[in-house]
């Protein structure tokens, strides 16, 4: 989406996606998911719940540290109270070891919108392998 404008429904699904990718690492970041969330990275073998998510989150949570992050809008698309995001999101986290590791997402998320607010009900996405020239 990189020159384009966002409409104002775009935008807001778009303000909610940055709000909750700068809450990670915190209690927070936990509100931005449904009840009824289900998603999976792409190693997964079946999709985590919301407390999936949250017990395997609280986990990097205490053994990593994200120093730096930046995420991307990549197209948004807004049906009533759904959305569908694509994003690119790349971190610097540092690990147990010390060293700082630079990782580099792509997420298409489905949100929706109830009582005035959005969530996130779905995602797909994760790390994307670099090749090497």
């Amino acid at each position: 989406m990189s020159g384009q404008e966002l409409s104002t429904e775009q935008q807001e699904v778009w303000e909610f996606i940055e709000t909750c990718q700068e809450r990670y690492g915190t209690e927070a970041w936990f509100d931005c998911f449904h009840e009824e969330f289900a998603g999976w990275f792409y190693l997964d073998l079946v999709p985590r719940t919301k407390d999936g998510e949250r017990k395997f989150s609280r986990v990097l949570f205490e053994t990593t540290e994200t120093r730096a992050s930046e995420v991307r809008p990549i197209a948004i698309r807004v049906h009533g109270n759904v959305a569908v995001a694509h994003y690119y999101l790349q971190n610097v986290v540092r690990g147990q070891d010390g060293q700082d590791v630079e990782e580099r997402m792509r997420f298409t998320d489905v949100l929706m919108k109830e009582n005035g607010r959005w969530q996130w009900i779905a995602d797909h996405g994760g790390p994307v392998a670099l090749a090497q020239p």
